[in-house]
């Protein structure tokens, strides 16, 4: 007697739910962002022209896009190292590796009770 031959799930399979809730929670509320910001009765780039002859907000973006920039350059710094260090960690040195990682997530939680 044979044993019955079971199938792998493929990629496709895991990534659905994933790419579902991506695409309701993420892409269509900005899709819907991206088509306001150019309707106005109409299709128009009014909007975009007022923000963009408007220095202050010009300068507004500019900050953004510095800080967001160094923020995910000095994460990448940061995370990496400890990524590669926590890989090659085994066992209890592991689990203290990634409580000393995941604890400063709780702050926020400590603090309101």
């Amino acid at each position: 007697m044979t044993a019955p031959v079971r199938r792998r799930a493929g990629p496709a399979v895991l990534i659905a739910p994933v790419a579902v809730y991506l695409l309701l929670v993420y892409a269509i509320p900005v899709g819907r962002l991206l088509v306001l910001s150019v309707w106005d009765g109409g299709p128009t780039i009014g909007p975009i022209l007022r923000a963009v002859r408007d220095m202050q907000t010009v300068a507004v973006m500019a900050t953004t896009l510095q800080i967001a920039t160094i923020a995910t350059g000095l994460t990448v710094l940061l995370a990496y190292p400890v990524a590669a260090t926590l890989a090659r960690l085994r066992g209890r040195v592991l689990a203290l590796g990634m409580l000393l990682v995941v604890f400063p997530l709780f702050t926020s939680v400590l603090v309101r009770t």
